[in-house]
């Protein structure tokens, strides 16, 4: 029976009416894969990738099967959420190997975008730390992949965006934490190269990111904060149990333009009086601040937001960057959550994102200028032999994206192998003709 429905992905456009089925057991899912479809979890992706004429929706496929106390070992289901992994495996003393900045994705859409955190430049994608995951093609039914074994199926799964099969059950190695806080140390900066040098001086630091002002200038460009991090070794392991802010999208006036976000990066600064600020703060506080606000997406308004992140190759991160501002602010756009990250080496997997560069997420409120602005923004990433994240992707095109990824001909021959195109097939996989 059909279940139609609008749906968006987390930044709310675009949206497409969509027939949304559930899978709850084995039978039923098998049956599905006669038609064309594209798998869906907690629809945290940012546009149009697990959007499709027919969604299939795992979020009740979701039971945690095994759970290796000892040695850090889970099995679990694809369904299931970061943030039901995470009440499971801390108060053993375990924690994700790699984290992306919200905890209410599934493991499943983890391993779709090949997820980095903000210790890629230690360890890289979660694709390291996944053992094995069992994954249901079109007509071939359930194969198991790791490293060795159907290794082609596991390189191009990872960072695939769901486009390779359905995975049905995934192996995850765990990290060894001995507390739930994190000692961060805050360095404020004054522009670009004072950013670059922080973060680059501190590269064995375990976690680090910085935030930036978009809204600086001149001298004052690319001026941030600088958070680094590091699981205390207090032994103080436990759970909190926080109210989140809950934000109703009826009640949000179309507020969230340029100006205000110009003012709330000015004072977000500001407020940091110091120049080294060291703390110990609960590693929801470090890893997803924003998950404190239930849709906060909704500040955006109705016409939703989009989020640009693009990787820029380490000896040309400063110039691309630096351009990259300076063509933001020619447009007076401004960006409030804007996170820089410098990346670790890249990994084999086909359309993983990171390489050793550096990565800038920035988010701006959709209007009829904005497009013009991001087309500008993907010609100085391929002037700079860069690639923008299709986790936060809605509007590349087909050209454009063959630019930024050099082995898109590598998936495209895949699929057309195993005669996935008329099979699994997304709005984004349309879109960008993989």
């Amino acid at each position: 029976m059909d279940n139609l429905k609008n749906i968006s992905g987390w930044g709310l456009y675009p949206n497409t009416e969509a027939n949304v089925i559930e899978i709850k057991n084995n039978k039923k899912y098998l049956d599905l894969l006669s038609n064309q479809f594209i798998a869906r979890g907690n629809g945290r992706s940012y546009g149009d990738s697990s959007l499709g004429k027919n969604i299939i929706s795992t979020l009740n496929f979701n039971q945690i099967i095994s759970f290796d106390k000892e040695n850090g070992q889970i099995i679990l289901q694809c369904g299931v959420l970061l943030n039901d992994l995470i009440k499971k495996i801390v108060p053993h003393g375990w924690f994700l190997p790699v984290s992306p900045g919200t905890k209410f994705i599934t493991i499943g859409g983890a391993i779709a975008s090949d997820i980095h955190g903000k210790n890629h430049h230690l360890v890289g994608c979660i694709s390291n730390y996944v053992t094995y995951f069992k994954i249901l093609l079109p007509g071939r039914g359930e194969i198991y992949c790791d490293k060795s074994k159907n290794d082609e199926l596991f390189k191009n799964t990872f960072g695939g965006m769901g486009l390779t099969g359905l995975i049905v059950e995934v192996g995850l190695k765990l990290k060894k934490i001995q507390s739930t806080y994190i000692e961060q140390t805050t360095i404020k900066t004054q522009n670009l190269k004072e950013t670059f040098d922080v973060m680059e001086k501190n590269l064995s630091e375990e976690y680090s990111v910085c935030w930036l002002d978009t809204s600086a200038q001149k001298k004052n460009l690319g001026r941030g904060l600088v958070y680094l991090g590091k699981h205390s070794e207090d032994k103080n392991i436990l759970i909190k149990n926080r109210k989140k802010i809950k934000i109703y999208k009826k009640f949000i006036p179309n507020l969230c333009g340029n100006y205000l976000f110009k003012i709330l990066n000015f004072f977000f600064y500001k407020k940091n009086f110091h120049q080294i600020k060291k703390e110990k703060i609960y590693f929801d506080d470090y890893f997803y601040p924003l998950d404190k606000i239930d849709n906060w997406n909704y500040f955006y308004g109705k016409k939703g937001f989009l989020q640009y992140q693009f990787c820029i190759p380490f000896e040309d991160s400063y110039n691309g960057i630096i351009e990259i501002l300076q063509e933001i602010q020619k447009t007076k756009n401004v960006s409030f959550t804007s996170v820089l990250k410098l990346m670790g080496k890249q990994n084999q997997n086909t359309l993983s994102f990171p390489f050793k560069g550096y990565t800038l997420a920035l988010d701006f409120p959709r209007d009829q200028n904005l497009f013009k602005l991001l087309d500008k923004l993907d010609q100085i990433v391929i002037k700079y032999n860069g690639k923008v994240y299709l986790t936060k992707d809605s509007r590349l095109n087909k050209d454009t994206f063959r630019k930024m990824y050099k082995n898109y001909k590598i998936f495209y021959e895949f699929r057309k192998k195993y005669n996935l195109f008329n099979r699994i097939q997304s709005n984004q996989s349309k879109r960008l003709d993989i």
